[in-house]
């Protein structure tokens, strides 16, 4: 019965040290990402495209179809 509740608190202090090990990994990739991606500052009068994300999933476009709508303008 010992060895159980030792076993237990062993499981328990490593999927602790799992999860922060994941917390880390995570902000890791994150920044690492952050670091790649500008940021878009757009001003009023500039034309933009849009995403469409209803094209966006498997089987909701055509071949040829486009994925951006627009132009639309900032006001």
């Amino acid at each position: 019965m010992a060895k159980r509740i030792t076993n237990l608190a062993e499981v328990h202090q490593i999927r602790e040290q799992l999860v922060e090990r994941d917390a880390t990994h995570q902000k890791k990739i994150k920044e690492a990402f952050d670091r790649k991606t500008k940021a878009d500052n757009f001003q009023v009068g500039d034309l933009v495209l849009k995403w469409d994300t209803l094209k966006k999933r498997k089987g909701n476009h055509g071949k040829f179809d486009a994925f951006w709508t627009g132009p639309f303008i900032i006001s």
